[in-house]
């Protein structure tokens, strides 16, 4: 089992290794909201909450004790004075939030031993594994740690389920992330039955990322500079649609490279043992 802290500097911290050890969460708990009318529940939705680590900090010496301490308060501050989200992560799960408050057992103080109640803060309420899926212009794919396919029509609608796919491995629809790298001219990618275009030139050393999730399309230059291309859409498609639970064949025209990273969002971790 894995439990760390990951700024926006991406600087971490582990939570499940010495000096600090988790001795209690209520991080696995969760909450919908819900909304009524004529006595009847009209919608479910989640609100903003918070959640409680408790970490005990020991260490042989006070220097290191208080290293600790003080690497606490550096690793989150981070993220609170710019206004970004760090991610909490439980093994491959993550839940953007900003730990707001650190409160410590001050009685505890005479040995280099501290108990520190720390809580957070999340508006995005989902803990979210990214399954990433790359597919090559020579017509091959595969997902990350997973045997690779060749696929014979790259380019033929309909073709067989188990050719040319990606599972979404939740219970109800997930958003994505799409890198479509240049060069590539209007790419194209069919998801399912929805058609995810860009009219743009993408050229060598170039990438297109389209995220279903943030409501973002933009074009990458070589320096690294972001260009909205939302109003270059494919406007007979919706382009921030996600794609529905199970089996999705993908097609495109075998032109270029790109990367399908599926958010796979829970309420809660998934449970898993470590055998």
């Amino acid at each position: 089992m894995k439990v760390y802290y990951v700024n926006s500097n991406n600087e971490q911290i582990d939570l499940l290794s010495a000096p600090y050890h988790i001795v209690e969460t209520d991080f696995f708990n969760f909450e919908w909201s819900y909304e009524t009318e004529n006595r009847r529940v009209t919608r479910f939705y989640r609100d903003v909450e918070t959640k409680k680590v408790s970490v005990d900090i020991f260490s042989q010496n006070q220097k290191d004790f208080y290293s600790a301490l003080n690497r606490l308060v550096e690793i989150f501050d981070v993220d609170n004075v710019s206004n970004v989200k760090g991610k909490l992560f439980y093994n491959d799960y993550y839940l953007e939030c900003n730990i707001f408050k650190n409160q410590k057992d001050m009685k505890s103080y005479i040995l280099p031993y501290a108990k520190v109640d720390l809580t957070l803060v999340t508006d995005s309420t989902k803990w979210i594994k990214e399954d990433t899926y790359h597919f090559y212009s020579s017509g091959k794919g595969r997902k990350t740690g997973t045997k690779k396919y060749s696929y014979k029509y790259p380019y033929v609608y309909g073709a067989s389920e188990g050719q040319m796919t990606v599972r979404n491995i939740g219970v109800v629809e997930n958003d994505i992330l799409l890198r479509i790298y240049g060069p590539a001219q209007d790419p194209a990618i069919k998801i399912g039955d929805n058609l995810y275009q860009i009219n743009t030139t993408l050229e060598a050393n170039e990438r297109l990322e389209i995220d279903t999730m943030k409501k973002k399309a933009v074009k990458i230059t070589v320096h690294g500079d972001e260009i909205n291309v939302f109003n270059d859409r494919n406007k007979d498609n919706r382009l921030y649609i996600p794609i529905p639970p199970g089996t999705n064949i993908v097609v495109w025209n075998n032109s270029f490279s790109f990367d399908i990273v599926i958010y796979d969002a829970r309420s809660e971790p998934k449970w898993e043992s470590d055998e």
